[in-house]
C-alpha cells in the first residue's frame, strides 16, 4: 500500500476514533455537533480514497475503518 493510501486510512481512523470519544461525557448537543463534525473530515478523506482506489475499494476500506472504530462501542442509554 503506497504512502498516500496509507495516510488517508490513518486519516479516517484518527476522525472515526475522535467521533468515537466523543460519545462518552458530552452533552447530546455538543456530542452530536462534534461527531458531525469528525464524520465531515472522514467524508473529505472518503473522496481522496475514492479517487485514488476506486468507489468500490474505497467503500470496502471504508466499512472495515468503521467496524474497528466502533467495535468496542458501549450501548446505548436504556440498551444495557
Amino acid at each position: 500500500m503506497n504512502s498516500d493510501l496509507q495516510r488517508l486510512i490513518q486519516q479516517i481512523d484518527e476522525e472515526y476514533a475522535a467521533a468515537q470519544r466523543g460519545l462518552n461525557g458530552l452533552s447530546v448537543t455538543a456530542r452530536h455537533d462534534f461527531i458531525q463534525a469528525h464524520n465531515r473530515k472522514a467524508d473529505m478523506y472518503y473522496k481522496e480514497l475514492v479517487r485514488a482506489v476506486g468507489e468500490e475499494k474505497a467503500i470496502s476500506i471504508l466499512y472495515e475503518r468503521q467496524e474497528l472504530a466502533f467495535k468496542d462501542e458501549p450501548p446505548e442509554r436504556g440498551e444495557e
